[in-house]
């Protein structure tokens, strides 16, 4: 089964097991393929399950709130065992969602717009150019295509190529 959760959130996994056999028993769960640090209560519970019967066990996961969380599909498998050597698995994802801010201003502002008698003309220069600084501060790739809100007057150009921005990187990488 596949489940979702925002970075920050609390998400509760809850793993039924049964037991088909003639005796009670002892059952582990393991949690595989994922990120340990976002379990706090950890990754692996014991329960007693009684003959012909089934238990809930419940994991929750917790990422962390921060840009390098990566918005994608984490392959988590559930391992499940008893002191026989018995063994069963299920497997799914946990889609981490969006999370974030994209971050942006002028760097210097203090630059003004020059007035009709000090604007140089099209062919003589490029008046006032302001620098952007962009930060994606989310866990999301962002392309950011800058636009002026209204018409620029005669001889007033924008010019800005889109500019795509990778996310914050410093964290685990999803797996597919």
């Amino acid at each position: 089964q596949d489940i979702s959760v925002y970075p920050g959130a609390r998400l509760k996994i809850p793993v039924l097991v049964y037991n088909l056999n003639p005796q009670l028993r002892e059952i582990t769960l393991r949690l595989e393929g994922v990120n340990p640090d976002w379990f706090p209560e950890g990754i692996e519970q014991t329960t007693w399950v009684d003959i012909g019967s089934s238990s809930e066990v419940a994991f929750w996961c917790a990422p962390p709130a921060v840009a390098s969380t990566i918005h994608g599909p984490y392959r988590l498998s559930v391992q499940a065992s008893d002191a026989d050597g018995n063994s069963a698995s299920a497997s799914g994802h946990i889609l981490m969602l969006p999370f974030g801010q994209l971050n942006l201003g002028v760097v210097d502002t203090a630059r003004v717009k020059p007035d009709q008698l000090t604007a140089l003309p099209p062919d003589r220069g490029c008046g006032v150019i302001y620098d952007w600084g962009l930060e994606n501060a989310s866990n999301v790739a962002q392309t950011v295509y800058l636009k002026a809100a209204k018409d620029l007057p005669p001889g007033m150009q924008l010019a800005a190529a889109p500019t795509t921005l990778a996310p914050a990187t410093s964290g685990q990488a999803p797996q597919h």
